[in-house]
């Protein structure tokens, strides 16, 4: 029988497995509710938010976007307005892959343009207040094209001056990509964060 990845490393002792969810925005409603109504994330160890859609539902995250310079500010604009009602409201524990849409997307600059860094930080304010984490996204240094990924250091600080918290995952889409990680060690550092900025999300052993 062929080991598994957990297996291959040494083997299961220790692990602890988690139920969790990832549930995305309501991208029509945009008024803070999520796809899946609270009763439905009952009994889950995680549930963590994601955004994978254009507020107003235009396109999805796999789709090729080209907006012009006016719609693509007026987007990002509702982007952060929705944003701000969700991590003010849904029952979450983290906040996955956060910056995804827009800034793989190419809908801003950098991530540390002064106007985008003050919209975050009032998002980081109310995740720092919700115990929300921020979550250090493996895949997300793929998505992110080179200009705007250097940036994102940027982010990472903000949210740590806030007093925010955060988590790792690879958002391994393969079992034998789960636990590997490149980019989130480096942006780890490159952030100077400490074991004391990083928590392990789920219920308390």
């Amino acid at each position: 029988m062929t080991k598994g990845p957990a297996e291959a490393a040494g083997g299961l002792e220790g692990i602890r497995v988690l139920r969790g969810i990832e549930v995305d925005a309501d991208p029509f409603a945009m008024d803070g509710s999520l796809m899946l109504p609270p009763e439905k994330l009952k009994g889950f160890d995680v549930a963590i938010l994601a955004a994978h859609i254009f507020p107003g539902g235009g396109a999805f995250w796999f789709d090729n976007v080209s907006l012009p310079p006016s719609a693509a500010r007026a987007t990002v604009e509702r982007w952060f307005d929705w944003m701000e009602k969700l991590l003010a409201s849904a029952p979450v524990h983290s906040w996955a892959h956060p910056g995804d849409l827009i800034g793989a997307k190419g809908l801003i600059g950098r991530f540390d343009e002064p106007g985008v860094l003050s919209r975050f930080g009032k998002l980081f304010d109310i995740m720092a207040g919700r115990g929300i984490a921020f979550e250090l996204n493996e895949l997300l240094g793929r998505k992110l094209p080179d200009g705007i990924r250097e940036s994102y250091p940027s982010l990472v600080r903000l949210a740590r001056s806030k007093g925010a918290h955060f988590c790792v995952a690879t958002d391994a889409h393969r079992p034998d990509a789960i636990g590997q990680y490149t980019w989130v060690p480096a942006l780890i550092r490159e952030a100077d964060l400490g074991s004391r900025d990083i928590v392990e999300l789920g219920p308390p052993d």
